[in-house]
C-alpha cells in the first residue's frame, strides 16, 4: 500500500480534494468568526460557513439567546435548527399574548 492509499483509507490527509491544504489564514478566519459569534450582543442567531479538513463547505451557528451552537454541520441541519428556534419562538410569543389577554380580561370592571 502506498502512502497516498494509506492516507485515503485512514483519513490522515488534511488536504482538500483539489490537493491543497487549508491555509492558515482560512483557519484563523474561521476561529475569529466563531469567537465573534459568541461575543456579539445581538440575540439573533449567527450562521457562517467554513471548510472541513476534506475541503467541503460546512455550516456553523450560534444562538446567543440560548447559548446553543452547531459546529461543522450540513446546510439542512442548520435550516432545521433555525426552524426549530422559530417554532419555539412562535409558541412562546403566542403563549405570552394569551397571558396578556387573560390579564386584561381579569382587570376589566
Amino acid at each position: 500500500m502506498t502512502w497516498q492509499e494509506y492516507q485515503n483509507v485512514e483519513l490522515v490527509s488534511h488536504q482538500s480534494p483539489n490537493g491543497k491544504r487549508p491555509k492558515f489564514g482560512a483557519k484563523l478566519s474561521s476561529l475569529w468568526r466563531t469567537m465573534l459569534a459568541h461575543l456579539k450582543v445581538s440575540s439573533e442567531p449567527q450562521v457562517w460557513q467554513t471548510r472541513n479538513t476534506a475541503g467541503e463547505i460546512v455550516w456553523n451557528a450560534y444562538n446567543p439567546a440560548t447559548g446553543q451552537s452547531l459546529d461543522q454541520v450540513s446546510e439542512q441541519e442548520v435550516r432545521a435548527w433555525l426552524e426549530e428556534r422559530h417554532y419555539q419562538y412562535s409558541l412562546t410569543a403566542r403563549k405570552n399574548l394569551q397571558q396578556l389577554k387573560m390579564q386584561q380580561l381579569c382587570q376589566m370592571p
